[in-house]
């Protein structure tokens, strides 16, 4: 007889076996044993997560390179059935947790990855700002007088604010796996 924790390893390996994945930002719930997700055909992916009490929940829902991405998904409970079933784990239909019903698909996808909101923009925003920070810190160095103080204080928060838009923009390319 297998135990509980032994039963989740086994939907685990089974899922990874069946393409999913291990993806470091996500949004981990109360009791979350695992989540992975998967790629799909058509824009989308399947996301699974495992509680420590047994319960599954499955969804599909539109890719994270879409900005319409947490507006739309549906319940993917007979899919994760199917997957469970191939890999003869047994399991009950109680054991899925099934989010409420969608509302209507967006008619139209729009990747961000080819839009303004793409990591590559701000890294250019990133570089200029960090440029204008050392110019100004650098004129601080070579003037006198009362302009030294907001030369310093603009040419310090230029460079502040250059480095905190790297280490957000690396971030988001890291969860993405850009």
């Amino acid at each position: 007889m297998q135990t509980l924790k032994e039963w989740l390893e086994s939907v685990r390996r089974a899922l990874l076996e069946e393409g999913f994945k291990f993806t470091e930002f996500q949004h981990v719930k109360p009791g979350q044993y695992f989540g992975l997700v998967k790629d799909l055909k058509r824009g989308l992916q399947m996301h699974v997560r495992a509680f420590r009490d047994g319960k599954l929940e499955a969804e599909i829902e539109i890719s994270r390179f879409y900005l319409e991405h947490p507006q739309w998904k549906r319940p993917a409970g007979e899919e994760l059935s199917r997957i469970l079933k191939r890999h003869r784990i047994p399991h009950l239909k109680e054991t899925l947790i099934l989010p409420p019903q969608p509302g209507r698909m967006p008619k139209t996808r729009t990747d961000w990855r080819r839009s303004l909101l793409h990591p590559l923009a701000y890294k250019i925003l990133a570089l200029y700002t960090l440029c204008l920070g050392v110019i100004l810190l650098a004129l601080f160095i070579r003037t006198e007088g009362w302009i030294r103080g907001p030369l310093f204080l603009g040419g310090g928060l230029l460079v502040t604010l250059g480095m905190g838009i790297w280490v957000v923009v690396r971030a988001i390319e890291k969860a993405l796996k850009l």
